[in-house]
C-alpha cells in the first residue's frame, strides 16, 4: 500500500512523504530510520469508482469552536490540532490541519502557523491569537473570535434572507414576462398576420416583435443569454470597484442600511480585538479587512489620528464612521474605561435599528413588485387582446 507521510527533519523543516510499505506502522519506521519525526500517516488508497468530490475548505467559525472546547478539556493547543486532523474526513482539510501542526512543530507559534496556511484565517483572528500568546488565554480569544464570527454571518444572513421573496418576485416575473414575449405573443402575431385586421398601434409594435421572434428564435436566444452573461459579468466588475456600493448610497433609505450594517462589523470587529488585549490603534487598523473597501481609507485615516493622541469617537466622526447614539455610546466609554462594552452596544443599537428598517422596507417593497409585475404582465396581455375586442365590437 502506498501512504502519505508528513514529518519533521532534524532541522526542523517539514517534509511531506509518499511511502510504499505493507502498514502504517512499517511507514513510520522506514520515515523513522531515516532520522525523522512522523506527525502523521495516511493512506492514499482510494477505490478507483469514487467519484471526486468539490474540493472543501476549512470552516474557520467551526474550527474555532471546536479548538475552543478541546482547550477547555485540557489538550495543548498542538495536541488539540492533532485530534481534529484525526477526526477530518476531508483530505484538503486534513492537509491544512497537518501544515498548521508541521509549523508548530518546527518551533513556529499558533498565530504564525495560522497566518502560514495559504491566507486561510482572517487577520483578525491571527491577531487576535497573537495577542493571546503575550498575555494566555488562547481559549478565550478563539471564544471571543467565533463569537464575533457567528454574530457577522447571523447578520449577514438576516439581510439576505428579508432579500430573497423580493428577488424570487422579480425572478418568477421576469420568467413569466419572458414566457409571454417568447412564445405566446409570436403565436398571437401569426393569427392576426393571417386574419390581415387593423391593429392598435402599441399591439402592432408588440406582434412586430413577436413576429421577428418566431422568425428569429436562434438569434434572440443567443442574443438573451449573451446580455445574461454581460449584465452578471458587469454586476461583479461594479462590486468589485465599489460602484454599485455607489449608486445605492444615492438612495436614502437603502443608504441608511448600508451605514447600518457596515457600522455594525466594524464596531464588533473593534471591540473583539479589545478584548483580546489589542492597542486601540493596531486594532482599528485590523478592522480595515472589516469594512467594505469603500470605508478602507476612512478606517486608514482613523488609525493614523488615533496614533497622533487623538479620541476614537472624534475620529470616527470625522471619518463619517458613526451616528449620533453610537458616538455617545463610544464617548461613555472612552470617559468610563469600558470602551470594548461600548463599541458592543452600540454595535446591539445597530443591529435593532437595522432589523426594523429591513422589516419596513420588505413590506414596503412586496406589494409595490406586484404592482409592478402585474402592470407589466397585465399590459402584455391587454395589448394582446385589444384586437380581439375590435373583432368582437364589429361583430356587433
Amino acid at each position: 500500500m502506498k501512504f502519505r507521510v508528513l514529518a519533521i527533519s532534524t532541522g526542523g523543516a517539514p517534509h511531506q512523504l509518499r511511502i510504499e510499505a505493507p502498514n502504517s506502522e512499517a511507514a513510520q519506521r522506514l520515515v523513522a530510520g531515516q532520522g525523522m519525526r512522523v506527525i502523521k500517516v495516511e493512506s492514499t488508497f482510494h477505490w478507483h469508482w469514487q467519484i471526486p468530490r468539490r474540493q472543501s475548505r476549512l470552516q474557520v467559525t467551526t474550527f474555532a469552536q471546536e479548538l475552543v472546547a478541546l482547550l477547555e478539556a485540557g489538550l495543548t493547543i498542538s495536541e488539540a490540532i492533532d485530534a481534529l486532523a484525526d477526526h477530518e474526513p476531508e483530505p484538503a482539510i486534513r492537509q491544512t490541519l497537518w501544515k498548521i501542526a508541521a509549523e508548530m512543530a518546527r518551533g513556529a507559534t499558533f498565530s504564525e502557523a495560522l497566518e502560514n496556511a495559504d491566507g486561510i484565517f482572517p487577520r483578525m483572528l491571527i491577531a487576535s491569537a497573537r495577542s493571546s500568546e503575550r498575555s494566555g488565554g488562547l481559549a478565550d480569544a478563539l471564544r471571543r473570535f467565533s463569537e464575533y464570527a457567528t454574530t457577522a454571518e447571523s447578520l449577514a444572513s438576516t439581510v439576505r434572507s428579508s432579500m430573497v421573496y423580493p428577488a424570487l418576485l422579480l425572478g418568477v416575473g421576469a420568467l413569466v414576462v419572458a414566457f409571454l414575449l417568447g412564445f405566446v405573443v409570436p403565436k398571437f402575431s401569426e393569427v392576426y398576420r393571417e386574419a390581415g385586421r387593423d391593429l392598435p398601434a402599441l399591439s402592432r409594435l408588440m406582434l412586430a416583435w413577436g413576429s421577428f421572434a418566431r422568425a428569429n428564435w436562434q438569434a434572440v436566444l443567443a442574443g438573451s443569454v449573451a446580455g445574461v452573461a454581460v449584465a452578471i459579468a458587469g454586476i461583479k466588475h461594479a462590486l468589485r470597484n465599489g460602484a454599485i456600493r455607489r449608486a445605492l448610497l444615492a438612495i436614502p433609505a437603502i443608504a441608511n442600511l448600508m451605514q447600518a450594517f457596515e457600522y455594525i462589523r466594524l464596531y464588533r470587529a473593534l471591540a473583539m480585538l479589545l478584548q483580546a488585549g489589542i492597542p486601540l490603534a493596531q486594532a482599528l487598523e485590523e478592522c480595515i479587512i472589516a469594512v467594505p473597501k469603500g470605508l478602507a481609507e476612512a478606517v486608514r485615516s482613523a488609525a493614523r489620528a488615533l496614533r497622533m493622541g487623538q479620541q476614537l469617537s472624534d475620529t470616527l466622526e470625522r471619518g463619517g464612521l458613526i451616528d449620533g447614539i453610537a458616538l455617545r455610546l463610544i464617548r461613555a466609554g472612552e470617559r468610563s474605561g469600558r470602551l470594548s462594552e461600548m463599541l458592543d452596544r452600540a454595535a446591539s443599537f445597530e443591529e435593532q435599528r437595522l432589523s426594523r428598517t429591513l422589516g419596513t422596507l420588505t413590506r414596503m417593497m412586496e406589494p409595490l413588485l406586484m404592482a409592478l409585475l402585474g402592470i407589466v404582465i397585465g399590459g402584455i396581455v391587454v395589448l394582446m387582446y385589444l384586437p380581439i375586442f375590435d373583432m368582437a365590437a364589429t361583430i356587433e
